[in-house]
């Protein structure tokens, strides 16, 4: 097991993770503070508790809408049927184009 130190709202954590984790457990924990930091800048008084559990309320609220969009969107497959064949001709010709024009070298800098 692996250990990664954290910082959320000034204070340090030492946390175990699994070996290979830490730079993903360091990296959520700055999602963590960076929620703490909003909210603590709202002004008042909040206990540290109070500060950690309404940042996993607002993560866990960004996570919860972002699985409902996730589930009310069309399935991938779907997302391509809606285009007809000669718009699909046309992209296919467009990328074609495009891939000769950089084999070619006709590529610009800002392309």
């Amino acid at each position: 097991m692996a250990e990664v130190s954290v910082r959320i709202s000034g204070r340090d954590y030492l946390i175990v993770c699994d070996d290979g984790q830490e730079a993903r457990v360091a990296a959520l924990a700055r999602r963590i503070d960076e929620e703490a930091t909003a909210l603590a800048a709202g002004g008042g008084q909040i206990t540290e508790a109070r500060l950690l559990l309404m940042s996993a309320l607002m993560l866990a609220d960004k996570l919860d809408e972002a699985e409902q969009a996730l589930e009310s969107a069309p399935p991938p497959e779907m997302a391509f049927s809606a285009m007809d064949e000669t718009e699909a001709r046309a992209a296919i010709d467009a990328a074609a184009a495009r891939l000769e024009a950089l084999s070619a070298g006709g590529a610009s800098e800002d392309a």
